[in-house]
């Protein structure tokens, strides 16, 4: 018969302490050298961010309870803010402006569609 044993899973090893949290999608710019030098790995966080931030500008303004303002507050800020942080610490200012104004320009072309 089968067993546990027989079939072993492999092994993952992440570069990034929030790429199992964050999912597949974020976790190819962690798989090579320094992770900072990618412009992949600047997007997500960044879209992550802005849509937290939307979220609970929605709701202040309005005064009242918007669909994802739980999930915003309690996982997309501390997971981008983590993010962010881990992968910031390898480059510049110009991934962050480039992933920041990508993640605003993609949040207003979604809200106009």
């Amino acid at each position: 018969m089968f067993s546990a044993a027989a079939t072993p899973l492999p092994s993952l090893r992440f570069s990034s302490p929030t790429c199992p949290l964050s999912g597949a999608s974020t976790c190819w710019p962690f798989t090579r050298r320094s992770y900072g030098d990618r412009l992949g790995a600047w997007l997500p966080p960044y879209v992550l961010i802005v849509n937290a931030l939307a979220h609970l500008v929605t709701s202040a303004r309005l005064r009242k309870y918007n669909p994802g303002l739980i999930t915003s507050v309690l996982l997309f800020l501390p997971l981008s803010v983590a993010t962010i942080w881990t992968i910031g610490r390898t480059a510049g200012l110009l991934p962050h402006l480039i992933g920041a104004a990508l993640a605003i320009l993609l949040h207003l072309a979604i809200s106009w569609w």
